[in-house]
């Protein structure tokens, strides 16, 4: 026998009778597990506590129908633990009686995007914008046009420059800052790196345009219960504006 023994590919409640020299059955034997027990066991039930307390705060509402809950005066669906491809993601939101939501005004946006925030919501969501083609513009499900730029559309950051050209009164083309060359650009881009308007987590909730295949979460808008509101936003889908709802 070997000092210790058990050195090799001995199988482990066999080196226990090696140690310990006794006769003992092998369906007595307790092996502990090598290091600390793993934790992932743990960890699972965190997130599900997580999810069974954002639930509770996002998916109900008496004003709301159900899976529903109001957000300023809509009614909104959040389905943040499903990802699936912006198609998916609007025939899910009228399966529930909507559409992907749409913006009506700065002060709508803001609503949408604190409320998101305030719920700790990590994911990234689908909208009810598209760009048909490209070169046509953006648009909202009801054709109403996208407002680009601020406040509305995130910034990126890349590794080259590009210099930034403005408008005068008199309709003269210009560089800007004496052609300075910047290394943010902001979404929309020209040569689009998708045709689907998202809210993305990375940019804090502002809008940026992805490749419509991509895996996100739907953000769904009620068609039952619509208020108006008009704006520089755009109109909603399924009559400009309405209920909305969390999952």
């Amino acid at each position: 026998m070997t000092d210790p023994p058990c050195q090799g590919p001995i199988d482990a409640k066999m080196c226990k009778v090696l140690n310990d020299n006794t006769i003992q059955k092998f369906s007595s034997i307790f092996i502990s597990a090598d290091g600390p027990p793993d934790p992932s066991w743990r960890r699972s039930e965190e997130l599900g506590d997580d999810l069974v307390a954002n639930l509770n705060n996002t998916v109900s509402h008496p004003d709301c129908p159900e899976m529903f809950t109001m957000v300023g005066d809509q009614c909104l669906s959040v389905f943040s633990v499903g990802k699936v491809s912006w198609g998916e993601a609007r025939a899910f939101c009228r399966v529930l009686g909507g559409d992907l939501l749409t913006f009506k005004s700065v002060t709508h946006f803001t609503t949408v995007i604190k409320h998101l925030q305030d719920h700790q919501l990590t994911s990234d969501f689908w909208l009810g914008g598209r760009q048909r083609e490209k070169g046509r513009g953006w648009t909202w499900l009801d054709d109403t046009p996208m407002v680009l730029g601020s406040p509305y559309w995130a910034v990126r950051r890349y590794d080259e420059c590009q210099v930034r050209n403005i408008t005068t009164s008199t309709h003269n083309t210009r560089e800007a800052n004496g052609a300075t060359c910047y290394h943010y650009r902001q979404a929309p881009e020209p040569s689009s790196r998708g045709f689907c308007a998202g809210l993305s987590y990375t940019h804090f909730f502002y809008m940026t345009d992805e490749d419509c295949m991509q895996q996100k979460s739907p953000l769904c808008v009620s068609s039952q219960q619509q208020s108006g509101g008009g704006g520089g936003g755009g109109g909603g889908g399924y009559g400009g504006g309405g209920d909305a709802g969390y999952f």
